[in-house]
C-alpha cells in the first residue's frame, strides 16, 4: 500500500488561478451590488412615477365649484373655470370635459370625479341665461330642473418643491415641431440614439474634467437632465454624477423618448424672475413672450433652448442683446441638425425678438397655500408633503382669491394716497382680509398682508390683536341669552358717564368714541352706534364673569380679562378666529370652524388625510338671531352704513371695530351665504389715527363688491320663537302712525305692549306747501293706527 502524502506534500493552487478566482468573485459581488443599487433606483423611479408625469410633485388645487341660479357668469369667472379644468368648446358635446355656448344657452358636460369629500357622476347640463346671470339649470336629457352644476375641483397651476413655484404643464404633441427640435439640436443631438447615457459626450467630458482636476463639464443628455432636476441636487460630486446615470439608465428604461422629452420641457429650469423661479416651456413662455407655449414661433423656441445653458445670464428680459445671440447659435445649430433649412433660420434672426413687458405673475392666494401647507405637514408629516404625488385640495375659490387680493391692494393704495401720514414709512400701512364659507366654514379667499415675498408674515393667522369694538355683540349676546325677559333689543341702557374703581385704585372712565354722552339709548342704538358708555353698563348689569363666559362658549380662544373694559374688547384675537366666531350669527347659534384644507390624496387617490367640517352649537338661536338682528341695523343705520352707497344692496349685516389710540382697525361683515373679516394697521403698532369707517370698511368693501355682485342676494334664516314689531327708535316702545318706528325682532312674549306718545304732529312732509291736505292726511294716518292696533291685537 502506498503511503499517504503529509499535507505539505499536497498539490497547491497556482497564482494566476487564485486571482483569477478572485476576481470573479470580486466580479460577481459588483454585479450583485449593481443589481441592487439597481433595484433600489428602480424602485425609487418607480414610486415617483407611479401616478403619471404629471405628478412628480404635490400639487395644490382649488375647491370644487357649485354654479347656482342667479350667480353672473362672468363674474365668477365660470370660462376661465373651465379653460382652468382643460374643458372644450365642442357643439357636439362629445366627450367629458366640453361645452357649448348658443345665444342665451350654455350647455355643459361635467366630469365625473372623486376628491376627498366624496365623487360626483358625470352629467350635462343646460344653462338658460338672461344676460349673464343664469336664470335655470336643466339635466339634459331629462330637462328636469335642478338647482346646481357642480364642477370638479381645478389645479391652481403652482407646486410645493420646496419652495412654491407657478407651472403651465405643456403636452409635447401641442407644440409646434420646431420647439423639440431647437431644444434637442441645443442639448443632446444624439438623444434618440442613446439609451440615457451618451458615450462621446461622456468621453467628451472627462477629457475636460482631467484637464481641470475638477468637475467642469457634465455631458449630461436630457435624459440626465431630467433625472438631476427631478431626484437629485445640483451638487458636482462623482457620487452625484453616479447616481445621476442609473437614474438615467432606468428612466429610458421605463418611459418612452417622447415621454421623457415632455417631461423635461415641463422640469427645465430657466431662471428666475420677480422673485419666483421659471420652470418649464409653459411658465417660460408666459414669463418671457406672454404667450402660451402652443404659440412659440421658432424664434422663440431657438431662445428659450439657448437660456438653458445659463438661465439668468442669457434671459431675454435681463440682456435682450445676449439672447438674441444664443437665439441666433442655436438656429445655425437646428441647420447643422437638418432640423430647418438655412432659409428658415436666416427669417428667424431677421425678427425682432419680442419679449414681454408684463409685471411679474405672482402666484395668487400664497397666504393660504402656506398655511394649507403647514396644516398638511402637520398631519401626514413634512416627508410626505415634499416627496411630492399629492394631490391637496384646498377651500380656496381663484375668482374670490383674485378679487380678495386686489381688493386689499387697491384699498391701501387709495388710503395712502388720501392721508399724506400712512406712506413713505419703512414698515408699509398692512391689511389682512378672510372670506369663509358661512355654511361650513370653508376659507374661500385669505389675503395674509401685501406682499408674502418680502414679509411672508401671515397677520390673517397669526397676528393676535385687540378685538375692539367687535367684541361688543358677544355682551349683547350673554344679555340676551341668559337674561332674556329683562333684555332685547329696545332696552334703554345709560348713557352718562361713568367711573369704576380698579383693584389698584386707579378709576377708569369709559367715554364714547366723539366725547358725547345721549342720556338714554336703546340696545339698538347702542351697538348701531358702537357706544362704549352703554355697552360696559349692559356688561356690569349681566355680570363679567357671564360675559367672558359667552364667548368662550361662542369659541373665542385665548384669554378673556375679566375686568370691565373686556367688553370694549381688550382681549385678544386673529382674525381668522374672529371671522368664525362670528358664523354664529348668520348660523343662528352655530358657529363653524374656519379651516383651509378639504383633504389630500396621494398617488393612488388613496385619502391620506381628510377634513370633516363639524358644526359647534356656541348660544342659543334665538339670542343669537336678535344680536344678528341689531348687526343688520349696523349697516343699514349705523357705522356701517356706507355700505348701501357704495352698492351693497342686498341683505348684510356686520360690526366696525377701532381699538384704543387708532392702532388696529375691523371690520367683520357678513350676508346669508359668505362672511369677510378685514383688519388694517401697522404691524409695528403705530398708531393709524383713522377709525374702523373710514379704513377697514374701505377694505373690505373694495374687495367684498365684486365678490357679492356676482351672487344671488340670499335671505337670512329665523329661528322659530321669534316675532317682529315695529318700535320707536327711541323709546322702545311701539309705533304709531303719529310715532314712526323701526322693525325690532324679539322673543316671542317679550315684545312691548305700550304705545310710544307723538314726540311731533304725525304730519307728511309736503303738508307744508299742500296746507288744504292736512286734514285729510291726519284723519287717514288716525285710521292707519287703528287698523294697526286692531291687527296686532288679532295677531296675539
Amino acid at each position: 500500500m502506498d503511503p499517504v502524502p503529509a499535507a505539505d506534500d499536497q498539490p497547491r493552487e497556482s497564482a494566476p488561478r487564485r486571482r483569477g478566482r478572485r476576481a470573479l468573485l470580486l466580479l460577481a459581488l459588483l454585479v450583485a451590488a449593481l443589481a441592487a443599487y439597481g433595484y433600489v433606483l428602480d424602485r425609487r423611479v418607480s414610486a415617483r412615477f407611479a401616478a403619471g408625469a404629471d405628478r412628480l410633485h404635490t400639487r395644490f388645487l382649488a375647491d370644487r365649484f357649485r354654479l347656482e341660479l342667479g350667480m353672473d357668469v362672468d363674474r365668477v369667472g365660470l370660462f376661465e373655470r373651465l379653460r382652468r379644468l382643460g374643458y372644450r368648446q365642442d357643439a357636439q358635446l362629445a366627450q367629458p370635459g366640453s361645452w357649448s355656448r348658443r345665444g342665451n344657452v350654455l350647455e355643459i358636460r361635467a366630469r365625473a370625479f372623486v376628491d376627498p369629500a366624496g365623487g360626483l357622476p358625470e352629467r350635462t347640463a343646460r344653462l338658460q341665461l338672461a344676460g349673464t346671470r343664469v336664470d335655470a339649470i336643466t339635466d339634459v336629457p331629462t330637462g328636469d330642473p335642478h338647482g346646481h352644476l357642480t364642477l370638479e375641483p381645478a389645479p391652481l397651476g403652482v407646486v410645493w418643491n420646496g419652495r412654491w413655484e407657478r407651472r403651465r404643464p405643456v403636452a409635447l404633441a401641442r407644440l409646434p415641431k420646431h420647439v423639440a427640435a431647437a431644444l434637442l439640436a441645443t442639448e443632446d443631438a444624439r438623444f434618440h440614439e442613446h439609451y440615457g447615457v451618451d458615450g462621446r459626450g461622456v468621453a467628451r467630458a472627462a477629457r475636460a474634467n482631467l484637464r481641470a482636476g475638477r468637475l467642469v463639464e457634465g455631458g449630461s443628455t436630457i435624459t440626465q437632465q431630467l433625472a438631476r432636476s427631478v431626484f437629485l441636487g445640483t451638487d458636482r460630486t462623482w457620487r452625484r454624477k453616479i447616481t445621476e446615470v442609473g437614474l438615467a439608465l432606468v428612466l429610458e428604461a421605463r418611459l418612452s423618448k417622447a415621454q421623457i422629452l415632455e417631461l423635461y420641457l415641463n422640469e427645465v429650469y430657466l431662471g428666475r424672475h420677480g422673485g419666483s423661479n421659471v420652470v418649464g416651456y409653459g411658465q417660460a413662455a408666459r414669463t418671457f413672450f406672454g404667450k402660451d407655449a402652443e404659440a412659440l414661433t421658432l424664434g422663440e423656441a431657438a431662445t428659450l433652448a439657448g437660456i438653458i445653458q445659463a438661465p439668468n445670464r442669457n434671459s431675454p428680459l435681463r440682456n435682450l442683446a445676449r439672447a438674441v445671440r444664443r437665439r441666433n447659435a442655436v438656429l445655425d445649430r437646428m441647420v447643422v441638425a437638418g432640423a430647418i433649412t438655412p432659409a428658415a433660420a436666416a427669417a428667424a434672426k431677421r425678427a425682432r425678438l419680442e419679449v414681454s413687458d408684463a409685471p411679474p405673475e405672482r402666484i395668487e392666494g400664497v397666504f393660504l397655500l402656506e398655511a394649507a401647507r403647514r396644516e398638511l405637514e402637520q398631519a401626514v408629516g413634512v416627508a410626505a408633503v415634499r416627496s411630492g404625488g399629492l394631490d391637496v385640495y384646498t377651500t380656496m375659490d381663484p375668482a374670490m382669491q383674485h378679487h380678495a387680493e386686489h381688493g386689499v391692494e387697491a384699498a391701501l393704495v387709495s388710503l395712502e394716497r388720501g392721508h399724506n401720514w400712512l406712506r413713505g414709512r419703512k414698515t408699509p400701512l398692512e391689511s389682512a382680509l378672510v372670506v369663509l364659507d358661512v355654511d361650513d366654514g370653508g376659507v374661500r379667499a385669505l389675503v395674509g398682508g401685501r406682499d408674502f415675498r418680502r414679509r411672508p408674515f401671515n397677520r390673517a393667522t397669526h397676528a393676535r390683536r385687540q378685538a375692539g369694538s367687535t367684541f361688543k355683540p358677544f355682551v349683547y349676546l350673554a344679555a340676551f341669552e341668559r337674561d332674556p325677559a329683562r333684555f332685547t333689543g329696545t332696552s334703554l341702557l345709560e348713557d352718562r358717564p361713568l367711573a369704576l374703581r380698579a383693584d389698584g385704585g386707579e378709576t377708569w372712565e369709559p367715554v364714547n368714541y366723539d366725547q358725547r354722552f345721549r342720556g338714554m339709548v336703546t340696545a339698538r342704538t347702542a351697538l348701531e352706534r358702537s357706544l362704549n358708555v352703554p355697552t360696559v353698563r349692559l356688561a356690569l348689569a349681566v355680570g363679567i364673569d357671564a360675559v367672558a363666559a359667552t364667548a368662550a362658549r361662542a369659541g373665542w380662544s385665548g384669554e378673556l380679562p375679566r375686568v370691565p373694559a373686556l367688553a370694549l374688547g381688550v382681549a385678544d384675537t386673529t382674525l381668522l378666529d374672529l371671522a368664525g366666531l362670528y358664523t354664529a350669527f348668520p348660523g343662528m347659534g352655530i358657529r363653524r370652524t374656519p379651516y383651509l384644507l378639504r383633504g389630500a390624496l396621494d398617488r393612488a387617490g388613496t385619502a391620506v388625510y381628510r377634513h370633516a367640517p363639524a358644526p359647534v352649537a356656541a348660544s342659543d338661536p334665538a339670542a343669537a338671531y336678535l344680536v344678528h338682528d341689531l348687526m343688520e341695523g349696523v349697516v343699514a343705520r349705523g357705522t356701517a352704513r356706507s355700505l348701501r352707497a357704495r352698492g351693497f344692496t342686498g341683505p348684510l349685516a356686520g360690526k366696525t371695530g377701532t381699538t384704543n389710540d387708532f392702532r388696529d382697525a375691523w371690520f367683520v361683515g357678513y350676508s346669508p351665504d359668505l362672511l369677510a373679516a378685514a383688519w388694517v394697521g401697522f404691524d409695528d403698532g403705530r398708531p393709524v389715527k383713522l377709525a374702523s369707517t373710514t379704513t377697514a370698511l374701505e377694505v373690505w368693501s373694495t374687495a367684498m363688491r365684486p365678490i357679492m355682485a356676482a351672487r344671488r342676494a340670499g335671505r337670512f334664516p329665523v329661528p322659530d320663537g321669534i316675532v317682529f314689531e315695529d318700535v320707536d327708535p327711541e323709546t322702545g316702545l311701539l309705533a304709531t302712525a303719529r310715532c314712526p318706528g323701526i322693525r325690532e325682532a324679539f322673543r316671542m312674549g317679550t315684545e312691548p305692549h305700550a304705545y310710544c306718545k307723538p314726540r311731533r304732529p304725525a304730519l307728511d312732509p309736503r303738508d307744508a306747501d299742500e296746507p288744504l291736505a292736512r286734514p285729510g292726511r291726519i284723519i287717514a294716518g288716525w285710521m292707519r293706527e287703528v287698523m294697526r292696533v286692531f291687527d296686532r291685537r288679532g295677531r296675539r
